[in-house]
């Protein structure tokens, strides 16, 4: 509830129709049929060179070297934290980054926010990343945040020291 399903078949379709009707499409138009068209490109054989003669995607983001080998860290992550409802969102990070890796295969790119949002979700399963602590400053990843039971005993050392 509350989610908007978008049907790209409809979508499509309806701007087949308007194209057929001798209306032209508009600049947004065009640029959400273009994302449409790299979205399912794994499905159209040639795509590369077709891509080029019809300049698809040609409002190409920056380079974007950084994605698929943040991406390959969370590939190996085997337990994922359960989904948890706030409000009528449910916040999911097993499908988030499921969403994430779908669109990196097809755009070979994450835009600013999303990869800050991959980076943030290494942080968070950084137990399962094998040499994280090597990998933080080579990716910006968060460093590790300390145990609530290792604050706890540093707390209670500081208490001790202060009495």
């Amino acid at each position: 509830m509350g989610k908007r399903v978008y049907d790209d078949d409809k979508f499509s379709s309806s701007l087949r129709d308007q194209a057929e009707g001798g209306k032209r499409l508009t600049e947004n138009q065009l640029k959400y049929l273009d994302r449409l068209v790299v979205k399912y490109s794994d499905q159209v054989e040639g795509f590369e060179a077709m891509a080029k003669e019809l300049e698809i995607g040609a409002e190409e983001q920056e380079e974007d070297n950084e994605s698929g080998p943040v991406l390959d860290l969370l590939v190996k992550v085997s337990e994922w934290k359960p989904a948890v409802m706030r409000g009528k969102r449910e916040w999911d990070d097993k499908k988030f980054f499921d969403s994430l890796h779908q669109q990196f295969k097809a755009k070979k790119s994450l835009s600013p926010r999303q990869r800050a949002s991959l980076k943030k979700m290494c942080g968070r399963y950084c137990d399962q990343i094998e040499g994280y602590d090597a990998l933080i400053e080579q990716y910006g990843l968060p460093p590790r945040k300390e145990k609530k039971e290792k604050k706890a005993k540093k707390s209670a050392a500081k208490e001790a020291a202060d009495a």
